[in-house]
């Protein structure tokens, strides 16, 4: 199966009687989450946005 036809992972959680369906969607490209946390943290040192 093509990576863009899988279906996205999903996680259920029941709270009280309560089932919650997430549903999960990822960039196949594009940046990591470490490159994501890296530039947030330079913005956030360096005084920028916030």
């Amino acid at each position: 199966m093509a990576e863009s036809m899988q279906k996205p992972p999903e996680t259920e959680r029941t709270i009280g009687k309560t089932t919650y369906t997430v549903t999960s969607h990822f960039k196949l490209q594009g940046s990591t989450a470490s490159q994501i946390i890296k530039r947030l943290i330079d913005t956030d040192t360096k005084g920028g946005k916030g």
